[in-house]
């Protein structure tokens, strides 16, 4: 895969990943745990995607770690999982 479709396809899944955590901010149905199962895969398939090589400090990567930093913190209420993640993505970058 080349540079230019990596991105393209990490973009994509943050937006896919952003679109389900926008929505289990007010969403209350019985399906919740669904979409929080989706979320979570759409985000580390990212930071997965983007995990090595000069890609590491990639803005789409970062906004993506924070973004799920959020989603862990806020929605599924795991504090310490948010900040492994958050400090393995600024280890990473740096």
């Amino acid at each position: 895969m080349n540079d230019e479709v990596l991105i393209a396809r990490a973009d994509f899944l943050k937006m896919a990943g952003d679109y389900y955590r926008y929505w289990l901010e007010v969403y209350e149905g019985k399906d919740k745990g669904v979409m929080i199962e989706k979320c979570s895969q759409y985000y580390k398939s990212v930071l997965e995607l983007l995990k090595v090589g000069r890609f590491a400090a990639d803005p789409i990567r970062l906004g993506c770690g924070l973004n799920c930093c959020v989603f862990l913190f806020e929605i599924k209420g795991c504090e310490q999982e948010a900040i492994s993640v958050l400090s393995e993505i600024y280890r990473t970058a740096n």
